[in-house]
């Protein structure tokens, strides 16, 4: 085992620690029982609290969850287990914001003998809050990210990571959320996430959502900067007409033009600025229109004797799904048709 030594502004672990890694990663040193006996300059800007103030308490003091101290205990009990322990919980800031953080627990050994846990954390820069639906009126931060094709998300309700006698941080690290094999398609991670939770006891509604991603070759994506006046709709279906005919689509000629009528003169009736319109070719054939109208729109029962309120109707006909998305400036309005 080799020797640590850790102070209030560095940390050394014999080999396993380069200098170079200490100004990204924060560390931190626990007794047996999770209470912190160092922490580092780097902890202190992840978390917002100093060395000083967290000298002698529990680490689960930067734990979001009301059962802070249990969770701890549960990570406390894995570590032991299995000699150490990594994931991505969640930590809470001193100003109230909750962050995600990769985090990596390590059994050391000091020169007394004493069991020691080494903590290192890494802010991975998603902003998260608390689970929809559990607080009324909580706003959520949005970001933008890349992500490397083949990615895996998974999205869940709370049922798939909170069961009676387990808090949902712990939940949370299970393989049902965190495959250990993400490679595999995502109906088999799905078939062995479900097993556990079918084996249980019903308590809550158990939902998971997997999705890998996948990049579209430029020749797959055609897009288009239209004026946003009385002109764009006949533009708009020209240009579509142009781009199906050279991705050998003519079948779907009368439907997309029809969409994007639809979709186009919204846009201008409705918006004020740039209109944007993009054809995506994959498993589908996805049409989006954007404008800077931040209103999404809503599809209406038109009466016999209306003028209006027909157009999304027949969208959603013409189409397998159509939805909207909120962007910067405006949304974009999205239909899907099928290429068989």
């Amino acid at each position: 085992m080799p020797r640590t030594t850790i102070a209030a502004d560095r940390v050394t672990l014999g080999e396993q620690i380069h200098a170079s890694d200490l100004s990204d990663t924060a560390f931190a040193l626990l007794d047996e029982q999770g209470t912190v006996v160092a922490w580092t300059r780097a902890a202190e800007h992840l978390v917002g609290h100093s060395a000083r103030e967290m000298a002698g308490r529990p680490a689960a003091l930067v734990l979001p969850c009301m059962s802070a101290a249990q969770t701890m205990s549960a990570y406390v009990e894995q570590c032991r287990a299995r000699n150490g322990w990594s994931g991505a919980p969640a930590v809470r800031h001193r100003d109230g914001r909750v962050l995600p953080a990769g985090l990596r627990i390590t059994s050391v050994r000091g020169q007394d003998g004493a069991v020691r846990w080494l903590v290192s954390a890494t802010d991975v820069g998603v902003p998260t809050a608390d689970p929809l639906g559990m607080v009324l009126g909580i706003t959520f931060e949005d970001m933008e990210l890349e992500l490397p094709e083949g990615t895996l998300l998974a999205f869940c309700t709370d049922g798939m990571a909170e069961t009676r006698g387990q808090d949902i941080g712990e939940g949370m690290q299970r393989p049902a959320i965190a495959p250990e094999q993400p490679d595999l398609p995502p109906d088999d991670l799905a078939t062995r996430a479900m097993e556990p939770v079918q084996a249980q006891a019903a308590c809550d509604d158990a939902g998971l959502l997997l999705v890998r991603t996948r990049a579209l070759a430029p020749v797959q994506v055609a897009g288009w900067a239209l004026p946003p006046d009385e002109t764009a709709a006949r533009r708009a279906r020209d240009l579509a007409a142009g781009q199906l005919a050279a991705w050998g689509m003519e079948a779907l000629e009368d439907s997309t033009k029809s969409i994007i009528s639809e979709l186009v003169a919204n846009a201008v009736r409705h918006g004020t600025g740039p209109i944007g319109l993009r054809l995506i070719q994959h498993q589908a054939l996805t049409i989006e229109v954007s404008d800077s109208d931040p209103r999404c729109p809503h599809r209406r029962s038109a009466r016999t004797t209306d003028e209006n309120g027909r157009g999304l109707a027949m969208v959603a006909r013409l189409s397998r799904r159509w939805g909207s998305r909120p962007v910067p400036g405006g949304k974009v309005v999205w239909a899907e048709a099928s290429l068989a």
